[in-house]
């Protein structure tokens, strides 16, 4: 199952079990980018829960959402690989 990520607890909770089941460099969360194509600006993004929740709370690292070299990315994923990047959502292509 998804995280869904209301609040800074929740995301610590998030990465935490993230942490424990995996060995790659974080986890997919349940949040979607509804919409849009890969020309959309991060500020004109409409980003949801898979509950259909809006997202009260985001984590994104610097720079993101930002449909990086052209591409859609709709999904999030939350990276704990270095200290910069510990708890930080990324927008990613799921």
């Amino acid at each position: 199952e998804l995280a869904h990520i209301f609040s800074e607890e929740d995301n610590q909770k998030a990465m935490k079990a993230c942490k424990n089941l995996t060995t790659t460099l974080g986890c997919w969360i349940g949040l979607v980018e509804i919409g849009g194509n890969a020309s959309t600006p991060a500020l004109s993004q409409n980003w949801k829960w898979l509950n259909g929740r809006e997202p009260v709370y985001t984590n994104f690292i610097q720079g993101h959402p930002d449909n990086g070299n052209g591409k859609d990315k709709r999904s999030a994923f939350i990276g704990y690989y270095d200290d910069d990047d510990n708890g930080k959502w990324h927008q990613v292509i799921g």
